[in-house]
């Protein structure tokens, strides 16, 4: 707190205490203290950091041969005859369908 902030009492309190306490020798000791809590606050904000870093380079090179993949079947996909693929298997697209209109069903029906 400053002066500005006390009353008169808790500047007279802080005037008789001061003169009745010295400083202490300080050596360095504080700031040490500083220096040790500011390097761990920087490596607490940069540890994140670099382990996304990290992450992301681990992660880019598998992640571009699939996409490589995937974009070799979208061509394979793209020359499929749908209406051929549903025909056949049309009692799995009626199973996704169903699955995929239950809860709208469901939420209707709780209504």
């Amino acid at each position: 707190m400053n002066d500005k902030q006390l009353d008169a009492e808790d500047r007279w309190l802080h005037q008789q205490f001061s003169q009745a306490l010295p400083e202490l020798p300080d050596n360095g000791f504080s700031e040490g203290v500083l220096r040790r809590i500011r390097h761990r606050a920087v490596l607490r904000r940069s540890l994140p950091v670099v382990a996304l870093l990290v992450g992301a380079g681990i992660v880019a090179w598998p992640a571009v041969e699939l996409l490589g993949v995937l974009a070799q079947h979208m061509t394979v996909l793209g020359q499929l005859d749908w209406q051929e693929v549903i025909a056949a298997n049309k009692t799995v697209v009626l199973g996704l369908l169903l699955g995929l209109a239950s809860p709208l069903l469901v939420a209707m029906l709780e209504d």
